[in-house]
């Protein structure tokens, strides 16, 4: 016997990736940031919907460059492929690798299954360069491009209004207070 189905299959819904924190390191604030700024900033994000092995989480920025400047931590102080700075956090738990490919773009590929609700942080060497400074993102089925989650509104933050940049420095040295 044969059977023939017809109609429309299950329908999925995409999910939300959600952008949980991006704030400075080292004791500085968000109330700190100016333009032009080069520090290492942490951002955490979380999928609502599992990320299967080899699915891709892509992180796309404004108003900064995660490509310019780099550390180099490997034993050999290689800088490999690519410029930028993005370390995960606990990798050995999560198996999750980060690219940064662009001055703007960094993906995560997954190496294993990645549960729904995970926190993923990163440390990024951020240099901020614009007006509002913003992140968003979109996981995917690697091989096919199936979006699984994307964050509904980026993550932007503001500039302190009581920093001021200076653009000329004097210096003074005293050799002794005498």
């Amino acid at each position: 016997m044969l059977t023939v189905w017809t109609g429309e299959g299950v329908a999925t819904t995409t999910g939300a990736l959600t952008i949980g924190d991006w704030i400075p390191t080292n004791g500085f604030e968000v109330e700190d940031l100016v333009d032009t700024l080069t520090l290492y900033t942490d951002l955490s994000i979380s999928a609502q919907h599992s990320i299967p092995a080899s699915g891709l989480i892509t992180l796309t920025f404004t108003s900064v460059d995660i490509q310019s400047a780099f550390y180099n931590f490997d034993t050999n102080q290689q800088t490999g492929s690519n410029s930028g700075y993005c370390y995960v956090h606990y990798n050995e738990l999560y198996s999750v690798s980060c690219d940064v490919t662009s001055a703007t773009t960094l993906n995560l590929t997954t190496t294993n299954i990645l549960t729904a609700g995970t926190e993923i942080k990163l440390t990024l060497l951020t240099k901020f360069n614009g007006a509002t400074p913003s992140v968003t993102g979109t996981s995917y089925v690697a091989a096919s491009s199936f979006t699984i989650d994307t964050s509904a509104a980026a993550l932007t933050l503001s500039y302190s209004s009581n920093v001021v940049k200076m653009s000329t420095y004097q210096f003074i040295i005293a050799k002794g207070f005498d």
